[in-house]
């Protein structure tokens, strides 16, 4: 990865999912940055003791050949911590 790469601009959402509701973040900063928040949010995330889960996600455009236009897709990825998955499941991660 280049250097220009890493500082390219990108704007995601972060969720923080618990049981006391959904709080969402829009986020404009470079990747580097974004990575660091993730993680960051995951450790906090892991260590809890109440179900948490934390999902990044970006709208990207994607060209469908056989509609013949520009669509845009969510590319997210998520993390839920045990109490979540234990309380949810692994399908809802």
């Amino acid at each position: 990865m280049t250097m220009q790469d890493q500082f390219e601009i990108f704007t995601c959402a972060i969720d923080i999912i618990t049981t006391r509701g959904t709080r969402r973040q829009t986020i404009e900063a470079p990747r580097i940055i974004i990575e660091r928040q993730f993680i960051n949010l995951i450790y906090e995330a892991a260590q809890a003791m109440e179900p948490v889960k934390v999902k990044l996600s970006r709208v990207i455009p994607i060209y469908s050949q056989f509609e013949q236009k520009w669509l845009d897709r969510e590319c997210s990825i998520a993390f839920g911590n045990q109490a979540f998955v234990r309380v949810y499941g692994e399908d809802s991660v």
